[in-house]
């Protein structure tokens, strides 16, 4: 069985219009993925800009408490004074918390789940998952002697923040 020439016509014109099908849902395909692309890094964008912010507040708190515990070091204790050192650090614990998981839900959105051919994720977590990271926070560090045989003589230096001050100095 032979085809005629317009059977033949009739079949080319069937295989462009399914190709041109195909290039069409393939395009979607693509538009769609770029979307989702933007999405994800936008996303990513947001985490690490709330990462930042919560550094930020995360430093500062730690080097608000440890300049008011230095200030207090051999003051007589005070039930309210106490009660803000907890909550700051109550509030220190919070951030660090949540950096941690700021930073583990970026990893995940950096790294996404690596799914098999019937659609199953690899045991459902990221197999390009970094060690957890230590937050270095803000140290201050005495130089001298302790604060309890401080004299005029033998003043006490404290660094912090990298900056080197000498009690008199900052009344002057």
């Amino acid at each position: 069985m032979r085809e005629t020439p317009k059977e033949r016509d009739a079949i080319g014109d069937k295989l462009k219009d399914s190709a041109i099908g195909m290039a069409e849902v393939l395009q979607q395909e693509r538009i769609q993925a770029i979307a989702e692309k933007r999405k994800r890094q936008t996303e990513i964008e947001n985490k690490r800009r709330q990462l930042e912010d919560d550094r930020r507040q995360l430093q500062h708190l730690k080097s608000k408490a440890l300049r008011e515990r230095w200030l207090l070091d051999g003051a007589p204790e005070e039930d309210e004074t106490q009660r803000r050192l907890q909550e700051d650090e109550e509030r220190t614990k919070a951030l660090e918390k949540s950096i941690l998981c700021l930073e583990q839900e970026i990893e995940e959105l950096e790294n996404p789940v690596v799914t098999k051919e019937n659609g199953g994720a690899v045991n459902g977590v990221s197999q390009n998952q970094s060690p957890r990271r230590e937050l270095t926070g803000v140290e201050a560090k005495l130089f001298g002697p302790s604060p309890d045989q401080a004299s005029a003589e033998n003043p006490v230096t404290l660094v912090f923040m990298g900056y080197t001050a000498l009690e008199g100095e900052i009344a002057g």
